[in-house]
């Protein structure tokens, strides 16, 4: 059975960890198969680069986007005022969603595309598809993408969900937001959860020499600057508790050196009296190896995101690693550590006093709530990602059919 993977987007962190992972767990628990993975450009260096890191050998393919012109992501290449000049310049012409060849779709027996958000196929390439759908952030949170682009992604969904592709969700939350907002029927869609064992790769790379910080307790946050990640409310909750730790930011653009928003978010933290280098440190994107060093030596994990589709990796990986977390309530999230098992310690994602709340009732009874979080461990449900591949495969491997099974791990905790 030959079977392909299609991606454009390649997103930073959780996207492309996704992907990886679930290929992984596929090609070991499959080996007579054959799978390939298709991209293009900056997007295909990027499963390169991060395939390698983790020791998986897979078929790479280039297949040029029919409409590959400009790609909104180079926009924060330059910073400052030519920067900004040339995002305003180059934003009427870019190119957000990636039309894909139709020779794409063929010579394979299923295609599966862990991202079909920005991803247009012709309708009759669509019945081999098995697409994975994250989250419908995009519509539910404005000035994250223009409005015309917002526009253009619901009609792009709107005909995933009205083709024969079988569509994968990650939580019930998504499932019935996509209800509510295209009329979709439960029935339409497949629940297949995630995984938080995520490998570190093969190498072992030290630490900064510089961060003398880590040795002393601070705060960690893992996301990306997009909007709903809320980054001026973890600023302005963090700054009203008093800063008593340094904030430590990972993530793609979290190192707030270019482009408008990392550029306003940097402003954003001075305001308030977070200061980089002392009690800010915005470290951007960083390895998987290095990130889980950070995560073992925080002294808590801040999740302030006012939206996901079907959980938090941050939160999941702390809280398997035993490290207390604080978390912005929203349903998938909610529901994702209701799922697990898990304790954490709640706020409003629009309160930052909350927030400050939360983390003062951490510092008063630190001891404790460290127990606790080590403790839960053993108690948390289980997941890998062989079972999350394992759903996938019955769903790669059922024929057509739009929703073949509800996965084994869509049960009530």
């Amino acid at each position: 059975m030959r079977i392909r993977v299609v991606d454009y987007v390649g997103s930073l962190g959780g996207g492309v960890r996704f992907c990886a992972e679930v290929v992984r767990a596929l090609t070991d628990s499959h080996p007579e198969e054959e799978f390939e993975l298709v991209s293009y450009g900056t997007c295909l260096e990027r499963y390169r680069d991060v395939l390698r890191q983790k020791g998986l050998t897979l078929r790479l393919a280039e297949v040029r986007p029919r409409n590959a012109v400009l790609n909104f992501r180079n926009h924060h290449i330059l910073g400052g005022q030519a920067g900004r000049l040339a995002q305003k310049l180059l934003t009427p012409l870019t190119k957000w969603h990636y039309d894909i060849p139709a020779e794409v779709f063929a010579d394979c027996d299923r295609v599966w595309m862990p991202w079909i958000h920005w991803h247009r196929a012709d309708a009759g390439c669509m019945d081999r598809v098995v697409g994975s759908f994250h989250d419908t952030i995009v519509f539910d949170v404005s000035g994250i993408v223009p409005l015309r682009v917002a526009n253009a992604e619901r009609v792009n969904i709107a005909r995933w969900l009205a083709s024969d592709a079988c569509v994968v969700v990650s939580s019930r939350s998504t499932a019935t937001r996509l209800g509510g907002l295209f009329h979709t029927p439960a029935s339409r869609l497949s629940i297949v959860r995630m995984s938080a064992a995520h490998a570190s790769g093969s190498s072992r790379r030290q630490v900064e020499p510089s961060w003398s910080w880590i040795s002393s307790p601070f705060l960690l946050n893992a996301a990306n600057t997009n909007k709903h990640k809320n980054h001026e409310v973890l600023f302005e909750g963090v700054a009203k508790w008093g800063t008593r730790y340094p904030l430590v930011l990972t993530g793609e653009g979290s190192d707030l050196a270019i482009g408008r928003r990392g550029l306003y978010l940097r402003q954003r933290a001075s305001r308030l009296g977070l200061v980089a280098g002392r009690s800010l440190h915005p470290l951007g994107y960083v390895p998987d190896d290095v990130y889980h060093v950070l995560l073992k030596r925080a002294w808590a994990l801040v999740v302030a995101s006012k939206a996901e589709g079907g959980g938090s990796f941050p939160a999941w990986e702390a809280l398997e690693g035993g490290v207390p977390v604080i978390c912005a309530e929203t349903s998938a999230v909610r529901e994702h550590l209701e799922w697990l098992g898990a304790e954490v310690l709640w706020f409003h994602p629009d309160r930052p006093e909350e927030l400050a709340d939360r983390l003062a009732e951490l510092e008063q009874d630190y001891d404790r709530f460290k127990a606790r979080a080590v403790t839960q461990r053993a108690s948390l449900r289980q997941r890998s990602w062989k079972d999350v591949a394992n759903d996938y495969w019955g769903l790669l491997t059922s024929g057509n059919d739009t929703n073949p099974h509800q996965s084994s791990s869509d049960m009530s905790p």
